[in-house]
């Protein structure tokens, strides 16, 4: 059976995943441990229920539902994600969805923050971190009920970036949609890039000198992203109109993203000063951190901002840096950098 590589960026806020050519999905990253008691009279929700060994347990199993449709979801804004079994469903449900019949075996490339990817000095790798993530990967996830316990993907082989790093690759390395052919572009590569991750979790800088050294004064992490920025907006929207934040669901963020309405106990409302007012805060909170950091430079070619939240949060950014750059479809920056690094090292082997 053919072997398929995926580059996936498991992110805390959304999954995307990339696997050559445009090939490209993202989903959003919600689960509940336990099995979801919403029910669809039409068997139409998107819904998935999986099992996996929960090793802080003796092997016990442990379920998780996934899904768009869940109502609520647990929080995943946790330090050991990457190495936890939810992430274990979470990545598998994803290869699970991306993949097409005839594909299960997978040659996967995931990230790592960079602060969590190197040592505190960024110095060497941490390599405990990177291989605890590649071993929580490797348990089979199957389908809840199944008494076979039939994995629903079978990972092969691994390896793991660090994001930002991963998004100088999808820079300067350009792709053939066509062939699939990877090459680099010497002009972009030698240049001094700062790239600017807007995550669910995290804002991650990254500072490359020459397309080469990382610059340690200035590359780093904050811990704001879009996961502050939806829990600002339910926040707010709770206070406005008395209510209690856990019953405003996932589709009332969802559309409260999209359209800056909610509606509750029959009313439409515009909450459109209330979406600007936290997207105002955060952007505000993020681009004083660009600019302490970035102040220890002699300055940056390029500013380069991807991630989830760099389109949501663009008239703030490009407000305070004009010449800013945004890739074209930037939130999958991460991923197809993962993928282009990935098919040039195979194609030059």
């Amino acid at each position: 059976m053919q072997m398929t590589t995926i580059a996936l960026d498991d992110g805390y806020y959304n999954n995307k995943g990339y696997a050559g050519k445009g090939r490209k999905l993202i989903l959003p990253t919600l689960m509940k441990v336990g099995r979801s008691a919403a029910r669809s009279l039409t068997g139409s929700l998107d819904l998935h229920t999986y099992a996996t060994k929960n090793t802080l347990f003796d092997g016990a199993d442990i379920v998780i539902t996934v899904g768009k449709d869940l109502g609520e979801f647990d929080s995943i804004d946790v330090g050991d994600y990457p190495t936890s079994p939810e992430n274990r469903i979470v990545v598998n449900h994803f290869l699970a969805q991306f993949l097409i019949p005839g594909e299960q075996k997978v040659q996967l490339i995931t990230g790592l923050p960079l602060k969590d990817y190197y040592s505190k000095s960024l110095e060497s790798l941490n390599v405990e971190l990177i291989e605890a993530k590649k071993k929580n990967l490797q348990v089979p996830v199957y389908k809840h009920g199944d008494l076979q316990q039939t994995p629903i993907t079978e990972i092969v082989e691994q390896s793991i970036l660090a994001e930002g790093i991963a998004a100088h690759y999808d820079y300067v390395l350009t792709e053939d949609m066509v062939t699939g052919e990877v090459d680099i572009n010497e002009e972009r590569a030698s240049e001094d890039n700062a790239y600017i991750d807007i995550g669910g979790r995290t804002t991650d800088i990254v500072f490359l000198e020459g397309g080469q050294t990382i610059h340690k004064d200035v590359s780093g992490s904050l811990p704001v992203g879009m996961i502050n920025f939806r829990d600002e907006i339910i926040r707010r929207v709770a206070e406005v109109y008395s209510i209690d934040p856990q019953f405003i669901t996932v589709k009332q963020v969802d559309r409260i993203l999209r359209e800056s309405t909610i509606k509750l106990d029959g009313r439409v409302h515009d909450v459109f000063h209330i979406v600007e007012e936290a997207k105002s805060m955060i952007s505000n909170v993020i681009i004083r951190d660009v600019k302490r950091r970035l102040k220890n430079t002699r300055g940056a070619d390029n500013l380069i901002f991807i991630g989830g939240g760099a389109l949501q949060l663009k008239d703030a950014i490009t407000a305070a840096y004009p010449h800013a750059v945004f890739p074209e479809d930037g939130i999958f920056a991460n991923a197809r950098g993962m993928y282009k690094h990935a098919k040039i090292l195979k194609d030059s082997e």
